[in-house]
């Protein structure tokens, strides 16, 4: 995974509280507002370094006052009939400017419409550029990390965690400090084996030594 700057794509989707969501800001992040996601950011005193969309999400309040500014915000303005959601945009837009970033996060791309939520995900099982960095998305609630190599999540004895493919066939995949280890295991389409465990203490180890990608779902008790 790569250590470079670490960039975070806003969407118009179910955000955490603007308390958290500055919490979860870095002052150094490449902050990028997926249309809508620019009043997010607003909301919790953040503004971003790009807008890009067709822009039918954003206030237009806000958008007049960003545009009217001292130039320093880019916007990048598509038609409303597109072939691609303004989150792949966005983060098409972040792996073109930051080449050899570090950890991308989506914040606001889940939400009451099950169709984006899904795409945003498989979106990332085409993407490997971007799954090679790290990709967390998140609603402030739950967190869903690309898992290229070892990933080690902190959190509660019992907290809920679920693992995915993201590529048809995940092998040699391990799992210490939880409910159900597993050892050289295999997760694959159509098999719902990582669904449903649970953090057996503070710390979980998941280690994929075999091809593949898996999508580490995190809820917090």
């Amino acid at each position: 995974m790569s250590g470079g700057r670490r960039a975070v794509i806003v969407g118009s989707g179910a955000n955490p509280a603007p308390e958290e969501l500055r919490a979860m800001v870095h002052p150094d992040d490449y902050l990028v507002a997926a249309d809508g996601g620019a009043d997010a950011l607003d909301a919790a005193g953040m503004a971003p370094d790009a807008v890009i969309g067709d822009m039918d999400s954003i206030s237009p309040r806000l958008r007049e006052t960003l545009e009217d500014g001292d130039g320093s915000i880019h916007f990048i303005t598509h038609p409303a009939k597109k072939d691609s959601t303004d989150a792949q945009l966005a983060l098409e837009h972040v792996l073109g400017e930051l080449p050899d970033g570090g950890e991308i996060a989506l914040l606001g791309v889940f939400g009451n419409r099950v169709d984006h939520a899904l795409g945003t995900v498989l979106l990332l099982a085409g993407l490997p550029a971007a799954v090679r960095r790290r990709v967390v998305l998140t609603d402030g609630a739950q967190f869903a990390r690309t898992v290229e190599g070892t990933l080690e999540l902190r959190g509660s004895p019992g907290d809920l965690v679920s693992l995915l493919p993201l590529t048809p066939r995940v092998e040699g995949v391990f799992l210490e400090g939880f409910s159900f280890p597993l050892c050289d295991g295999e997760l694959r389409w159509g098999n719902t084996l990582g669904v449903s465990n649970h953090l057996a203490g503070p710390r979980g180890l998941i280690r994929v030594e075999g091809e593949g990608t898996l999508l580490a779902v995190h809820t917090p008790s």
